[in-house]
């Protein structure tokens, strides 16, 4: 069996000692690694080498084997590069998202009141205690925009949706209001999805040069975001519909507070995880 995929000789490899490189088949082609694209398609194929691919001759991948290795000690230093980018601004980031993350908390301890009391006197102070810290949140992620392009749209798409929101309470009750208090429920859900859409992968795309595991969770994050905001908003439809069923609302309600409350404490977690990555950073250039 050859000592890569592509058939190149490691041992002639100019980057091989450079990079600390074991080889093809244990370093960029291992399984657990295959960061070469020629280890990638053979893997997913389950070919032991390019060679045992019909396909080998006509193969553009093959044909650019030469070129992996510089290709990948370009990818190391702009990576090194967005690190030491990262690692100048990491005292501001720590203190950012360690707002972040308590303005996240206030959110919390709202929705547990709005949950839990169900007075008139509470609920307006939840709500409205709601409402600062979410515009809040947005403004801080405006500010983060030199950080990375994604921040813009997702404060921008969240103070939106907040203003929305605070609109529909100014809705007509009745037949006559309900499709306008619809409308402006669609528009606040989506509202917040975009800015949750956009936020996640903006802090993906900032940790990627220090902490992908971290950053894949933001990701995946984005699909049970998904869940819960869309249930929220079913139940608020059957509770603005004239004689909705109890029953089902209930069941709806729960379900979509229950998402959304593990949902913002997964978001707290993962902040303040990024507060203290940073930190660690901004210690170390001291």
């Amino acid at each position: 069996m050859p000592e890569s995929y592509c058939g190149n000789d490691c041992s002639g490899c100019r980057s091989r000692e450079a990079a600390d490189c074991p080889g093809c088949l244990s370093g960029p082609g291992a399984p657990g690694s295959a960061s070469c694209e020629c280890a990638r398609c053979c893997l997913g194929k389950g070919c032991g080498s390019c060679l045992a691919c019909p396909l080998a001759r006509e193969c553009a991948l093959r044909r650019a084997a030469a070129e992996e290795p510089e290709r990948r000690a370009a990818g190391r230093a702009a990576r090194e590069a967005e690190l030491g980018r990262l690692s100048a601004r990491a005292g501001v980031l720590s203190t950012r998202m360690n707002l972040l993350a308590i303005l996240m908390l206030i959110n919390l301890m709202a929705s547990y009141i709005t949950l839990l009391l169900s007075a008139p006197q509470f609920q307006s102070a939840a709500s409205a205690l709601q409402a600062l810290a979410t515009l809040a949140y947005s403004a801080l992620l405006i500010s983060l925009r030199g950080d990375g392009r994604l921040y813009l749209p997702a404060g921008c798409f969240g103070l939106a949706s907040t203003l929305v929101n605070a609109a529909s309470g100014l809705a007509p009750g009745g037949e006559a209001g309900f499709a306008l208090s619809v409308s402006l429920l669609c528009l606040t859900v989506g509202g917040r999805l975009l800015s949750a859409f956009f936020e996640f992968k903006a802090h993906a795309a900032l940790l990627e040069p220090a902490d992908d595991e971290l950053g894949g969770k933001w990701l995946r994050l984005w699909r049970w975001m998904v869940v819960a905001l869309v249930t929220t908003g079913a139940a608020a439809a059957l509770t603005l519909r004239p004689g909705g069923g109890q029953g089902l609302l209930l069941f709806v309600t729960m379900a979509g507070a229950i998402v959304l409350v593990v949902v913002s404490i997964l978001e707290f977690v993962y902040l303040w995880r990024m507060s203290a990555l940073f930190d660690r950073m901004a210690g170390s250039r001291r």
